[in-house]
């Protein structure tokens, strides 16, 4: 820890590593947030995309797509997801278009996810920063 007399007080220390510190979780914290922000917008724009695809085969199987696990989906979704599925699966080019959109809104949720994981390990860095103050 680096020691350093303040300009204000010159025989009083200021303790630089913690202030330091404490910047650094305030800017992480700020960072993580608009992160946050822009991932959580790119993910509802690649849900609307899907959702409001021409085909209709494409929007109705955004309709069922969720963030989680197919086995966490209800039975019901899960049924309608595959039958969905199976009638895109035989034109080839909306198969794979419809696959490019689900990929795509799949990766943003993932990546919103790590992001959010960030924001909440700079939140408790700032408040670990702040009480060892």
């Amino acid at each position: 820890m680096i020691r350093t007399p303040t300009a204000e007080a010159p025989g009083k220390l200021k303790l630089m590593g913690h202030t330091l510190t404490l910047y650094a979780a305030i800017l992480f914290l700020g960072a993580a947030f608009c992160a946050l922000l822009g991932t959580n917008t790119q993910a509802r724009v690649a849900r609307r995309r899907l959702l409001a695809d021409s085909n209709p085969l494409v929007a109705a199987a955004g309709q069922y797509w969720t963030p989680a696990p197919r086995w966490l989906a209800r039975p019901s979704h899960r049924r309608a997801r595959t039958q969905v599925e199976a009638a895109l699966k035989t034109d080839a080019v909306e198969w794979t278009r419809y696959e490019t959109l689900r990929q795509e809104l799949f990766a943003w949720n993932a990546l919103e996810s790590a992001v959010a994981l960030a924001l909440s390990a700079s939140a408790a860095a700032l408040v670990v920063a702040v009480i060892s103050l």
